[in-house]
């Protein structure tokens, strides 16, 4: 109906192609200057060729794909290491990394300090520790993956200019953020917060950050809510868990916002090709690269 927008995303689409737009109604020969003697079908296509509008919706902060924890290293996933930034940088421009706190106040690069402490170190702390026992354990273990810290990725960061950080702070993300402002006000182009709660998106921008992502994982998957706190923090994109996605959340979202929406953690080329047939704007994955995932969007989705 004329209610209904159509809406084409044309976000991939290098500048200098042209867009052509056919419409059409089922068994009627248009010829334009004759719109007006046709029936009242015909007039009102007229109508809606006479009033069309392109209208510039919310692009896509990132390629299609943001390297989850570094991206994967051999066989080692989750591993927020510069191996694994160091291995991957050909692959992504944007990694996403996970940070705890010591018990000293600084930031290093790890998913928690159960399963993630364990499997790195071989060992398990009931604890936190402090940043020069983390140091001393990276040392002690040189042929693992050395884990990054908030000063050494800065300076990593420094040496990749081209490169941006999505930060993971599951404890105190706003202090963490306050950190890297003071320390790194150089930095903050290439940090990306992802807010927890859609009042952080606002804040983190008022400290400077450009682009803020909003992760729903936390947050819940009621649609409505989603979508009524969307329209009102405007973050630059939305990311969400697979199985949030799968629910209806993605296509909720899509249908009611134009904000780019990201699906995490998705590692299976079939998936993903699904997922963005579905209108997701990239994913986050430990194995496909940026260029694979450009492929597996121009490819024809096979999805059941």
């Amino acid at each position: 109906g004329l209610q209904t927008p159509m809406v084409a995303d044309v976000t991939d689409l290098p500048r200098d192609v042209v867009l052509d737009i056919m419409l059409s109604i089922p068994g009627v020969a248009l010829d334009c200057p004759a719109l007006a003697d046709g029936g009242s079908d015909t007039r009102a296509l007229g109508l809606m060729i006479q009033s069309l509008q392109l209208t510039q919706g919310k692009s896509a902060p990132f390629t299609g794909s943001i390297a989850h924890a570094g991206g994967r290293l051999g066989g080692t996933a989750l591993s927020d290491s510069f191996d694994a930034l160091n291995a991957n940088i050909d692959s992504f421009d944007v990694f996403e990394i996970d940070f705890n706190w010591t018990t000293d106040g600084e930031l290093v690069c790890l998913h928690d300090w159960e399963g993630a402490f364990t499997s790195r170190f071989g060992t398990d702390v009931a604890a936190p520790v402090d940043q020069d026992t983390f140091t001393r354990l990276l040392a002690a273990s040189p042929d693992k993956p050395r884990n990054c810290d908030l000063n050494g990725l800065a300076g990593w960061l420094r040496a990749n200019l081209g490169v941006s950080i999505v930060t993971d702070v599951k404890e105190n993300p706003v202090a963490a953020h306050e950190m890297i402002v003071a320390r790194y006000p150089d930095l903050l182009a290439q940090f990306v917060p992802q807010a927890y709660q859609p009042q952080e998106v606002t804040l983190y921008r008022s400290m400077g950050f450009d682009r803020v992502i909003w992760t729903l994982y936390q947050f819940g998957d009621d649609p409505e809510k989603v979508i009524r706190e969307a329209l009102a923090a405007n973050p630059n994109a939305i990311t969400m868990p697979q199985a949030m996605a799968d629910a209806g959340l993605l296509q909720a979202v899509i249908e009611a916002t134009d904000f780019p929406v990201y699906v995490h953690t998705i590692n299976d080329p079939q998936t993903a090709s699904c997922l963005l047939a579905r209108g997701a704007s990239g994913i986050y994955s430990d194995d496909l690269a940026q260029a694979e995932v450009k492929d597996i969007r121009a490819a024809a989705a096979n999805c059941s």
